[in-house]
């Protein structure tokens, strides 16, 4: 019974936390959006059909590209699913961003509550990261480093959940959001570097070789 009751509040919190985290970021979203030449560039990349994507993701400010197409794809599903919903215009951009960056918040809150046994050391790291002015001046725009922040979260909190140890697919999976992560954002490889390593490094603590070569 306290496993369960201790669920609900876990799913209740968690709940909470994307909803007003997402509040947050789309209050006037219609009126306040900015619409400069990234989001005019990566919107109408969006628009078209997935086929047309381009296949590295979105220009750096030093020069080229970033590594991977993931950012445009990740685009293109919110252009697809949210889109519909606000006659495609690119602030619909910015709720879908919003609404993967409060998913990302939530499952961040579940996997620090577990790995600490403390609801109030996740709530104040959700809360920290969340509030953040500049994080969250900029959380629901259509922009790549927003998307990377929001998949790094994503990686981190599959990591400290141990979501990777069930199987090899889910290794496969945290490697793969991890990764997507540095597609969106270059700045990311930091992040990634760190879940590849805490991925394998209990298999290595423990001498299992097979697991560390999978």
């Amino acid at each position: 019974r306290m496993k369960i009751n201790r669920g609900k509040s876990v799913a209740v919190l968690a709940t909470l936390t994307f909803g007003m985290t997402l509040a947050l970021r789309v209050r006037e979203i219609g009126d306040s959006f900015w619409m400069l030449e990234d989001q005019i560039r990566d919107w109408s990349i969006a628009l078209g059909s997935f086929s047309d994507l381009p296949l590295v993701g979105p220009p750096t400010h030093f020069g080229g590209y970033t590594i991977g197409p993931a950012f445009y794809w990740l685009l293109w599903a919110i252009r697809v699913s949210v889109g519909p919903w606000f006659q495609d215009l690119p602030h619909a951009g910015g709720i879908g961003q919003a609404i993967v960056q409060s998913g990302a918040d939530a499952l961040l809150l579940v996997a620090v509550w577990r790995r600490t046994e403390s609801p109030w050391i996740a709530l104040s790291t959700v809360v920290l990261l969340a509030t953040a002015a500049y994080d969250l001046a900029l959380s629901a725009l259509v922009w790549n480093p927003t998307m990377g922040a929001a998949l790094a979260k994503v990686a981190m909190a599959l990591v400290l959940l141990d979501w990777h140890r069930g199987s090899t697919f889910r290794v496969a999976v945290s490697v793969v959001v991890a990764w997507s992560a540095v597609h969106a954002y270059t700045g990311a490889a930091f992040v990634a570097v760190g879940v590849f390593v805490a991925i394998l490094a209990e298999p290595l603590a423990r001498r299992n070789w097979n697991a560390t070569r999978r």
